[in-house]
């Protein structure tokens, strides 16, 4: 498995604690504004917290890595996967981490992927 787009969640609570399944489930709660309330019983997009970050130097070294494997330069994976990453957060503690912004098919790709890229960029994962 990658690092690239790892989820990172809160450890589960031990068995003794109090209301501890549904502090558990809380866990992966979507409350990081990707949806709201629309007319009736409808849910409408809302754009969520998604912040863009530079690679941390680990994050880079790992890369290089997966991007050898593809007879790749570092250079040239981050010109396909984008200089900066993107964290994805469902909620305050649980997050999708370096999720590369031109990858897949996401509110903050959509605009920068290009179809020639994608392919090559997918097969980093």
């Amino acid at each position: 498995m990658s690092f690239l787009a790892r989820l990172s969640i809160p450890a589960e609570l031990p068995e003794d604690e109090p209301d501890r399944d549904r502090r558990n489930a809380a866990r992966f709660a979507v409350t990081a504004g990707w949806g709201g309330r629309g007319q009736g019983d409808t849910v409408m997009p809302r754009r969520g917290k998604a912040p863009e970050r530079d690679w941390s130097p680990g994050e880079l070294k790992r890369l290089e890595v997966l991007a050898t494997a593809q007879n790749l330069t570092l250079d040239d994976a981050l010109a396909l996967l984008g200089p900066r990453c993107v964290d994805v957060h469902l909620n305050g503690e649980a997050f999708w981490s370096a999720v590369p912004p031109r990858c897949g098919s996401t509110p903050w790709a959509a605009t920068r992927s290009s179809r020639s890229g994608l392919a090559t960029a997918k097969n980093l994962f």
